[in-house]
């Protein structure tokens, strides 16, 4: 006999929501283009006090891949789109419109699905890669290598490891939908 665990089924899926990141982060961070030191800190401090809760993030890539059945897969060098990007990671932005750019930089001839995933603040880990692009071209070189850094810096996180196709909570395809920022 299976042993049904409640608590797994209602986070998994009876939960439709988790922390809204963007709203907690511009109630913590008065002016996110310009953030304190003592602002970052409060936010780094949210989230490890709730590491334990899930949130909504968005994962812009070409539609011919079967994400609703095989979940989102880690980048490796064959799936690279970008020398910049490291390897064994799956990168999510805080806003879907920023990960439709991302989307449609990394596959600039095909048509872009935008997946709202669903995952746990621990498994968030600073975009390095978009950190580092964000100091050299000079935005800010005090930026450092925090996950709120990260999610206030660079729009996003990613994740090490695959997302389960479970974890995948919508789809917006920018051929039919209004999601289109060009």
């Amino acid at each position: 006999m299976m042993n049904i665990n409640f608590e797994e089924i209602k986070n998994k899926w009876i939960t439709p929501d988790g922390i809204n990141l963007r709203e907690h982060m511009h109630e913590t961070i008065k002016d996110v283009e310009n953030p304190t030191k003592k602002e970052l800190k409060a936010f780094n401090s949210f989230l490890r006090a709730n590491k334990e809760e899930s949130v909504i993030l968005f994962h812009g890539t070409s539609s011919e891949y079967n994400i609703k059945e095989d979940g989102i897969k880690k980048t490796t060098a064959r799936t690279r789109k970008s020398i910049q990007t490291t390897l064994g990671y799956v990168y999510a932005s805080v806003f879907k419109e920023l990960a439709q750019i991302f989307g449609e930089m990394a596959n600039p001839h095909n048509e872009i699905s935008v997946y709202a995933i669903k995952v746990k603040v621990k498994d968030l880990k600073a975009d390095l890669d978009q950190l580092t692009n964000k100091r050299r071209w000079g935005e800010n070189e005090n930026i450092g290598n925090t996950l709120a850094d990260s999610l206030v810096f660079g729009r996003g996180a990613r994740i090490k490891r695959n997302i389960e196709d479970y974890e995948v909570r919508e789809i917006w395809n920018t051929k039919e939908s209004k999601l289109n920022v060009a």
